[in-house]
């Protein structure tokens, strides 16, 4: 935790490193991610295009079912 807040501080003392960055950057990959502490769902599909990588996963993300009230739907969880 103290790294964080060491960072945070030192933020501020850098201006002219974050100007180069805010000026451009070119990385060569882009990783988006999130995190669940409910554990890893199995991938559902892996897709290849245009020299991406994508691996879908869904999660614990129920089925939509228009009909269904907000509080039905939380006790069919259960």
């Amino acid at each position: 935790m103290q790294t964080l807040i060491d960072n945070a501080r030192d933020f501020g003392r850098r201006p002219e490193e974050f100007a180069r960055l805010a000026a451009g950057q070119s990385p060569e990959v882009l990783f988006i991610t999130c995190s669940d502490s409910r554990g890893r769902a199995p991938a559902r599909g892996r897709l290849t295009l245009h020299g991406w990588y994508y691996e879908v996963h869904t999660g614990a993300v129920r089925t939509h079912r228009p009909l269904t009230d907000t509080f039905e739907s939380l006790r069919a969880r259960r």
